[in-house]
């Protein structure tokens, strides 16, 4: 019976011509002789939000997939692509409404948006979450946050921390977080 690292090299590249980033990463990881012999190379070119996005859907990145329906709100092993710094981190790095909706992993049809998903870090770098934005985060509410309206930090805490939620996500309190 014929192994996959016996397959000749013509065959092997005709192969790797079809294969997005994302699949070519997963062949070169599947097998230490793809790797080690560099049979599978990655292109020569920076790999973009598409590629992330079809890796953050890999099983390792994407247990929620398992979950029954009704109860796949990410959670603290679920992973997500961010478009602004290309790298793929987990859900507490990311705002709820990022995670959801035409943003989310199960987004589907023409309103899909998840290719400009982008995490907290680089929203409030980028000026996407101003001072005195206030959001949920980490996926099904298990955290509450803040951008300091003084010193533009993030600040979060756990939902089950009542006083300091109560605190943050009081609307008519100032937005600063506890140092300031």
């Amino acid at each position: 019976m014929a192994n996959l690292v016996d397959i000749p090299n013509e065959i092997l590249e005709a192969i790797k011509n079809e294969l997005s980033y994302a699949s070519l990463l997963a062949l070169r990881t599947t097998c230490s002789s793809f790797f080690r012999h560099d049979r599978v190379n990655l292109p020569d070119r920076q790999y973009t939000i598409h590629d992330l996005l079809e890796i953050e859907t890999w099983s390792k990145y994407h247990p929620a997939r398992d979950r029954p329906l009704g109860s796949q709100q990410p959670s603290a092993d679920d992973y997500f692509a961010c478009s602004l710094c290309l790298k793929i981190k987990n859900s507490d790095n990311f705002s709820d409404n990022m995670m959801k909706g035409s943003k989310g992993k199960f987004a589907n049809g023409a309103s899909v948006t998840k290719h400009t998903r982008f995490c907290i870090a680089c929203g409030i770098d980028r000026a996407r979450y101003g001072p005195g934005t206030k959001f949920f985060y980490g996926g099904g509410k298990r955290f509450h946050g803040l951008v300091c309206s003084v010193c533009h930090k993030f600040e979060g805490v756990k939902v089950e921390d009542t006083r300091h939620r109560v605190e943050l996500g009081n609307r008519n309190s100032t937005s600063k977080c506890s140092s300031c």
